[in-house]
């Protein structure tokens, strides 16, 4: 298992860089956060920056400063909550569904692109091996413990 780690390195450079690469949209220059806040609402339509803290682990001041930032860009709506008027619930305006879309399509037809070259056996075998390690990290999910 020593090589582990060198694989789960490479792998996250590899999926890093797809990020950088895909997160051009109509000339709009979007940061990965950004990317992985407007997936999140597109997923779910009406979220709340508390929720998008909480599913990406981000800061609440770091998500809440994207999200302004996404605002401003003309991507996202934000209005306070009908039941808790503290709370802000944000939204897709039709350009950001529309950058939403571009984005998750590019990385989409990567991901196409790279099963494709795999027999259907080994999509099966990967798709099997991402949920096993996806529900492990999902129990074991704890930060390291600090050095002695």
């Amino acid at each position: 298992m020593n090589d582990v780690r060198p694989l789960f390195q490479a792998l996250g450079r590899k999926i890093g860089m797809l990020d950088k690469t895909c997160i051009v949209a109509n000339g709009i220059d979007i940061s990965i956060s950004q990317s992985h806040i407007l997936y999140e609402i597109m997923q779910r339509e009406a979220i709340s920056i508390q929720q998008i803290s909480n599913i990406l682990d981000l800061d609440i001041t770091t998500c809440s400063r994207q999200v302004q930032s996404l605002v401003n860009g003309g991507m996202l709506q934000k209005q306070p909550d009908r039941n808790d008027r503290r709370v802000s619930i944000v939204t897709l305006t039709d350009n950001g569904k529309e950058v939403a879309l571009h984005i998750d399509n590019k990385i989409q037809t990567f991901y196409q692109q790279v099963f494709d070259s795999m027999t259907s056996f080994e999509q099966e075998m990967v798709m099997q091996a991402l949920r096993l390690l996806n529900d492990k990290f999902e129990q074991l999910h704890r930060p390291c413990e600090p050095l002695d």
